[in-house]
């Protein structure tokens, strides 16, 4: 996670996924309970409640995230296996990226009115 500046890992067995290790794994289940270095990764990994194909809409991944509560969702090919991971901030960024306009004009409090045009 620390080499490559991420907050997960994901556990694979062969190419087919089987758990997420988050940062949040790492504080709660290994540091605040001093677990042995024998133990395994996948028993400090989260499960993965559901995957993703590439085909799949972002819509979808916003559900799923919603739903499962969840920040990153494996995605995988026709066979089953890890091809990538989707996080929140990917979809953050896509929106961005889609609706400047809006996404650049909200303001903070999204039902906030502003008394005047910013920089007037």
């Amino acid at each position: 996670m620390q080499k490559f500046g991420q907050g997960y890992v994901l556990v694979v067995d062969g190419d087919f996924p089987r758990g997420i290790m988050t940062d949040r794994d790492v504080v709660m289940k290994v540091v605040a309970r001093q677990v042995s270095y024998e133990t395994s990764v996948l028993d400090i990994a989260s499960r993965i409640p559901q995957t993703l194909t590439a085909s799949d809409p972002i819509a979808a991944a916003v559900r799923v995230m919603k739903e499962k509560e969840i920040d990153n969702i494996p995605v995988v090919d026709e066979a089953g296996k890890a091809v990538s991971v989707i996080r929140t901030l990917d979809i953050v960024h896509f929106l961005a990226e889609a609706f400047p306009q809006e996404v650049l004009n909200l303001p903070p409090r999204p039902h906030q009115l502003m008394s005047k045009p910013e920089g007037g």
